[in-house]
């Protein structure tokens, strides 16, 4: 990692919402990894905007747990937007800005970095909110985590083996 991108500690903010984030500011953090929760969603703070002043949400809440990079998720909400909402939404102004900022942040074009990411671990059922000390009952923690009950959580990335030279015999040296 880069001395820029850094590790944000988890945030708990009560027993609402558990926040995970993490800052990319160079080409490597992209290849952070992301391991999300099934009732957790991702969010980009930067990408904020009048419907979505926390931020825009490149990936909702899913069946299972979904791994992968960062890059890989940015790529996916990409291809969401130019293949998988109806084609008269394609060509829409927000949408193709929506693309374009989301290549930006692929790409890491001035102005796009650094950018946050961050891991919105579900929120707790209703009535579940005056626990004391911030902590909830088992179960309700479980259905937070996830069902194999783990939360969301950031990967270090795996750094990148170097390539093999054949530097032939020693008589060729």
């Amino acid at each position: 990692m880069t001395e820029l991108a850094a590790k944000t500690p988890q945030v708990k903010v009560g027993v609402d919402v558990r926040v995970h984030r993490r800052t990319v500011a160079a080409m490597v953090d992209l290849s952070t990894g992301v391991s999300k929760a099934p009732r957790a969603t991702v969010v980009i703070p930067e990408l904020a905007d009048e419907d979505s002043p926390e931020g825009w949400q490149i990936m909702g809440q899913t069946d299972a747990r979904i791994t992968g990079t960062v890059k890989e998720l940015l790529e996916k909400a990409h291809h969401d937007l130019t293949h998988e909402i109806p084609p008269e939404y394609r060509d829409m102004p927000q949408v193709r800005e929506q693309c374009e900022q989301l290549r930006g942040l692929l790409e890491g074009r001035e102005g796009s970095w650094p950018f946050t990411v961050e891991l919105h671990d579900a929120a707790v059922p209703g009535g579940m909110e005056g626990f004391n000390d911030g902590e909830a009952p088992p179960w309700v923690q479980a259905f937070l985590d996830g069902e194999d009950g783990k939360g969301s959580a950031f990967l270090d990335a795996e750094p990148a083996p170097l390539p093999i030279v054949e530097l032939g015999t020693p008589e060729s040296l």
